[in-house]
């Protein structure tokens, strides 16, 4: 009998680590990928932020190029730029 609650104690540490750090892995999955989410925690849990950003590029009336994340004034022919977050570069002018 003190051999049966033994092993018990000694199986209980191991899979609470395992239950827990599954936990944590989903949480972080669900995360960064909320369209994986099932439909009873999608709203519960909060989003990462957007996989890309827009931004605007065009020449302003001196003739330098501008790229922005706001939209140029009215009338000012411009390109838009999708670019990741995930990486720290936003791609170079091109030269027409």
């Amino acid at each position: 009998m003190l051999n049966q609650r033994r092993k018990r104690k000694s199986l209980a540490k191991p899979i609470i680590t395992v239950v827990l750090l599954a936990s944590v892995a989903a949480v972080i999955f669900w995360y960064f990928y909320p369209s994986s989410r099932p439909a009873w925690l999608a709203d519960r849990l909060p989003v990462a932020a957007s996989a890309t950003s827009t931004m605007y590029r065009w020449t302003n009336d001196t003739g330098l190029p501008v790229i922005s994340d706001q939209k140029p004034p009215v009338g000012v022919e411009f390109e838009v730029i999708e670019y990741r977050n995930d990486q720290n570069v936003i791609p170079a002018q091109s030269k027409e």
